[in-house]
């Protein structure tokens, strides 16, 4: 260093430059201070507790990383979850997806699938041959919020009760019925044989019987001449029947009116 210098640094009341350099950065402000890479005296480097006096206070002027981060096997899951249809068109789309499984919701859901689009289910129960689910509803989550919202204890979903002949699952046509209402309402048409529902051939008495299956019990109306007067009496007690039980849920509120003037205008005579 030249002796001119030093003599201007003790005029100004510094020992050596260094000093000189730590007293003019205290008095400026960050945007002012050098970097690690500036230089600050030619032929001279920064000690490394001078560089990190100088650098430590820059990160608190920027937002720490976030602690919570999803580890790899929980991105694959979610991955697969969107790549892996159910049945082919269906999407878990939730991220506890093994969680998800085990919700009474997500087992609606699943069987809601599985008998519209699974072919073994469909074999098996050909009623539902032309049934298919709504866009929204392929969607787990979207069906879950609207489960969440309508579901009661004791009841399952119906599709076809508002509309009867749909064959579409939607919020706009499903609804939540009681689990003894629902099975009466279950139609053994391709059970039947060769006579109408309800009806069967007694060769002892040349007659044919009329009988009535309520919650695993068969209620014997009676024996006609014919299949189709024993058909009618079976269908006027399953109608008598099913609108004592539908009044009787209306007026335990596990239906609604609509749900209600619904089961009250059920027609049970084949065509």
């Amino acid at each position: 260093m030249s002796v001119g210098l030093l003599d201007s640094l003790r005029a100004g009341g510094f020992t050596s430059a260094r000093s000189m350099i730590a007293w003019d950065l205290q008095g400026t402000s960050h945007e002012q201070r050098p970097t690690k890479r500036t230089t600050l005296v030619v032929g001279t480097t920064t000690p490394e507790r001078t560089r990190k006096k100088n650098c430590s206070h820059s990160s608190r002027n920027f937002p720490l990383r976030s602690t919570k981060q999803h580890s790899w096997s929980e991105f694959e899951r979610i991955n697969n979850s969107m790549k892996n249809k159910i049945y082919g068109v269906a999407t878990n789309d939730l991220i506890g997806i093994e969680l998800s499984q085990r919700e009474v919701s997500y087992k609606n859901w699943h069987n809601m699938i599985r008998r519209c689009y699974d072919p073994k289910s469909i074999k098996n129960h050909p009623t539902y041959v032309k049934c298919f689910v709504c866009d929204d509803w392929l969607i787990y989550s979207n069906f879950k919020k609207w489960y969440d919202l309508n579901h009661r204890n004791g009841c399952c979903l119906d599709k076809d009760l508002k509309f009867p002949g749909n064959t579409v699952y939607s919020p706009d046509t499903c609804s939540f019925i009681p689990n003894y209402i629902n099975v009466l309402l279950t139609d053994r048409a391709n059970d039947r044989g060769k006579y109408p529902l309800g009806v069967s051939y007694e060769p002892d008495r040349n007659r044919y019987k009329a009988c009535l299956s309520i919650h695993g019990r068969v209620k014997h109306i009676g024996y006609f001449n014919n299949p189709h007067d024993a058909h009618i009496a079976w269908a006027n007690a399953k109608k008598k029947y099913v609108s004592e039980s539908a009044t009787l849920a209306f007026w335990n509120r596990e239906i609604d009116e609509s749900i209600y003037n619904s089961l009250m205008s059920l027609n049970f005579l084949s065509e």
